[in-house]
């Protein structure tokens, strides 16, 4: 305990220390979401998936890139330290939980911003609440695959590895191309994309507050695509009990809870190749 505290505050200061970093990444953030908002304002349900696509990624890329220097610009002083060879004596784990600890206001900030460009532009149903918490829940777990990008390359080609480990998750969250068209041996990446559970849990919320017109099966439609039930089997989600999605409360949590275990089973898997990085060294 007394290594963690004294790790999160040189954590906290190296935050500080980086406040005009900071600045301009919540810049680029609130121009990324207000670009986006722009593109779809006022969007109509038949463009639901897109614009959620889109949202993924733009969320993801950008705070999976944002993670990589937190354990990438200290890996000399991961080694010195908590390493083996440098003789530093401290906890690899203090170190490393404490950095994870001093990066979360960061990332949830980014997050947030991100809603405040695109939301007031695209107005989207869901409460802006619901749709901030979503968005910091992907940003906790797509930042973990960053450190994970940084903890395993060296911090010449972390960048472009968590960006190769963002446009994969991306691909194959499910919306193009959809579950059904993906082969078997790729559905493995589906379920264990971040983008997958975030992109669910904005349809949900969207569509669990559409009036029951929505809700009527495709053939009722001149557009199938103005179905919520039609949508719902292109996207491979739980049709055989669609009141899940009236009622959403429930599959929210399995969302939300989906994207913590994610983000902590990718900081977990960080750690674990810093320890392997050390055992090489």
């Amino acid at each position: 305990a007394a290594q963690f505290a004294l790790q999160l505050g040189r954590a906290g200061l190296q935050q500080r220390r980086s406040a005009a970093a900071l600045a301009g990444d919540v810049a680029a953030q609130i121009l990324a979401g207000g670009g986006l908002g722009l593109l779809y304002v006022d969007f109509k349900f038949k463009n639901l998936q897109l614009v959620n696509f889109m949202v993924s990624i733009a969320l993801g890329m950008t705070l999976t890139l944002a993670a990589v220097p937190t354990l990438a610009r200290d890996r000399a002083v991961f080694l010195r330290e908590c390493g083996d060879f440098g003789g530093g004596g401290l906890a690899p784990g203090a170190h490393v939980l404490a950095k994870y600890v001093a990066d979360l206001p960061r990332l949830g900030a980014l997050a947030v911003v991100f809603v405040l460009g695109f939301y007031p532009l695209a107005r989207p149903r869901a409460g802006v609440g619901a749709y901030a918490l979503l968005c910091a829940c992907d940003a906790f777990a797509a930042s973990g695959f960053g450190y994970v990008a940084a903890a395993c390359l060296p911090p010449a080609s972390a960048q472009l590895g968590a960006l190769s480990v963002a446009l994969l998750f991306a691909m194959f969250s499910g919306v193009h191309p959809t579950l059904a068209a993906m082969p078997a041996a790729l559905k493995v990446v589906h379920y264990a994309s971040h983008d997958r559970y975030f992109v669910e849990a904005l349809f949900v919320e969207e569509v669990a507050r559409m009036s029951e017109a929505f809700r009527l099966p495709p053939t009722f439609y001149a557009d199938a695509s103005s179905s919520a039930l039609a949508q719902m089997l292109n996207y491979g989600y739980l049709v055989e009990d669609a009141s899940v999605y009236w009622d959403h409360h429930k599959l929210r949590y399995i969302n939300v809870a989906t994207l913590l275990g994610l983000g902590v089973v990718a900081r977990l898997l960080a750690f674990a190749l810093l320890l392997r990085t050390n055992a090489a060294a």
